[in-house]
């Protein structure tokens, strides 16, 4: 490199999660090679909220996905929210990322004539700014503090398998809305990372290598909760389905949600079921169609989900009753005797020209506090 005080990145695309990046068929060792921080475009229509239709045009998963193939670098979520900069601020700092993108700036001239002003911009901006400044040990470096991996496919992402992440969508909405302390991580990072977390979800990981395998079943008897779809497991790192099902005996049930002990874990078992979104006019977007999902309240399948997951973990890290719509992520800094919660409030005036937060609370949480560490009252 001819300046190696100079940040590198490379602006790609995945909008929604779908299988359609640029690198998407690189393998491990050439993906994002020499790049010092990630930067992923994921679209338009994420610049406002509907939340009477449950769409929240959030980054959450958009974000985990990024911190765990970037392997914790920095990164940069561009989604064109040139209105809610308090959310696309918040979102970033709760979730690792670098800052709002470098391109989202004042109001252009047909904005001002409908009633932005450039003070919209550089207020919350420039506070947010000065927060990040003022609490940089609090937020880099760190670690994150989180219960439950979720694993994303990303041997049938390389071979274009279209719907791969049907199911890691569905489940992480899920998992987002019952404020679980989560991180997303990679299939090939399973021998890696597997014993960071108390709890695995296999969404449709159709391939699993013998050694993965075989690392799952030491998980579970070690005491580890493994839930896993009923397409997981079903083919080898290649695609090639195996003779004799290796996880046979995890496929508990083609009815419904079960549950059952192995050693000292559990496995929890959800059959096939379809993990679409519906399609939906928001009403805020003049009804452009976006992906809706189920929001949890609603969704029998996903309270029975997460009602399984936590009676085999014993008791989830992290109670609150806070609605669906506001966000939480937890992390460890490595400079600082503290660990720290984000609280993500979409709640907003979604009828307002510029942006208008709705304060909520009080708010109440439960909270696990991570070993090594003392509450002081």
């Amino acid at each position: 490199r001819q300046r190696p005080d100079l940040w590198l990145a490379q602006w790609d695309h995945k909008y929604g999660l779908r299988v359609n990046c640029e690198r998407v068929g690189l393998p491990t060792e050439r993906w994002a090679t020499g790049e010092d921080y990630i930067w992923y475009s994921q679209g338009p229509y994420r610049w406002g909220s509907s939340l009477s239709q449950g769409y929240l045009a959030d980054m959450g998963l958009q974000s985990r996905h990024m911190h765990a193939a970037g392997g914790g670098r920095p990164f940069v979520v561009n989604k064109y929210d040139y209105r809610r900069w308090r959310v696309w601020a918040a979102e970033a700092t709760a979730h690792g990322g670098a800052a709002i993108a470098y391109h989202a700036g004042p109001p252009q001239p047909e904005e001002t004539e409908a009633g932005l002003a450039p003070e919209d911009f550089y207020g919350p901006v420039i506070r947010a700014q000065r927060f990040l400044a003022a609490q940089e040990s609090f937020l880099h470096p760190a670690s994150t503090w989180s219960q439950v991996g979720l694993v994303f496919p990303r041997a049938q992402e390389r071979d274009s398998e279209m719907e791969c992440v049907d199911a890691f969508k569905r489940i992480g909405e899920w998992l987002e809305d019952a404020r679980l302390l989560f991180d997303a991580l990679l299939d090939e990072q399973l021998a890696e990372r597997a014993d960071r977390y108390r709890a695995l979800i296999l969404p449709d990981i159709v391939r699993l290598s013998r050694e993965q395998i075989d690392l799952l079943q030491r998980y579970v008897e070690g005491g580890g909760v493994l839930l896993l779809t009923s397409a997981s497991g079903r083919c080898d790192e290649r695609g090639h389905e195996y003779e004799a099902d290796p996880l046979a005996d995890w496929r508990l049930s083609t009815e419904g949600v079960a549950t059952e002990a192995f050693g000292q874990g559990y496995v929890v078992h959800l059959p096939t079921m379809s993990w679409d979104p519906v399609p939906t006019p928001i009403h805020t977007l003049d009804d452009a169609e976006m992906p809706v999902y189920p929001r949890l309240p609603d969704d029998p399948v996903g309270q029975t989900v997460i009602e399984c997951l936590e009676e085999c973990l014993g008791s989830y890290w992290l109670h609150s009753d806070a609605p669906w719509y506001v966000r939480v992520r937890g992390w460890l800094p490595e400079e600082e005797s503290a660990f720290v919660v984000h609280w993500i409030n979409y709640l907003q005036d979604e009828q307002a020209v510029a942006e208008t937060p709705i304060p909520i609370g009080p708010i109440h949480a439960r909270i696990r506090c991570p070993d090594g560490f003392e509450v002081e009252s």
